[in-house]
């Protein structure tokens, strides 16, 4: 009778391991930037893509710049700008994005802009996905 005591009780702690590993593996590896430029560039700064090369934000006025090279991204960007911000996407950026296959989602009033230079290629379902309606 001990014996399937011992049992139950390494059974319950090993599902409950896995459980708790399940929470981590299901945590979304997404970061989403700040509506304020100062912040969102910080945000778009540190943000860490999973592939090689960086991306650098740099404010002017209220017009995030974002310049840089990565190829292999995993990772989602999420960006939400004020209605007066506007992000201005001079990067070369590219990858598969998160599991939900995207590599960039933009939410918010502001303007995002892919200027000559700049190019986002994805290879998941979805490369941007605005849900900001500007």
């Amino acid at each position: 009778m001990k014996e399937k005591t011992k049992r139950k009780g390494r059974l319950l702690v090993l599902v409950v391991l896995a459980m708790v590993l399940g929470l981590f593996a299901a945590t979304p590896r997404e970061v989403r930037a700040a509506s304020d430029p100062g912040e969102m560039a910080q945000k778009i700064n540190n943000f860490v893509h999973g592939g090689q090369g960086d991306l650098l934000a740099e404010v002017i006025g209220v017009t995030v710049k974002v310049t840089g090279s990565v190829t292999g991204a995993v990772n989602t960007l999420y960006l939400d700008p004020d209605e007066d911000v506007k992000v201005l996407w001079m990067a070369e950026y590219s990858g598969s994005g998160s599991p939900s296959g995207s590599l960039l989602r933009t939410t918010g009033k502001g303007t995002f802009e892919v200027a000559a230079g700049g190019d986002i290629a994805g290879t998941g379902s979805y490369t941007l996905i605005n849900d900001s309606g500007s």
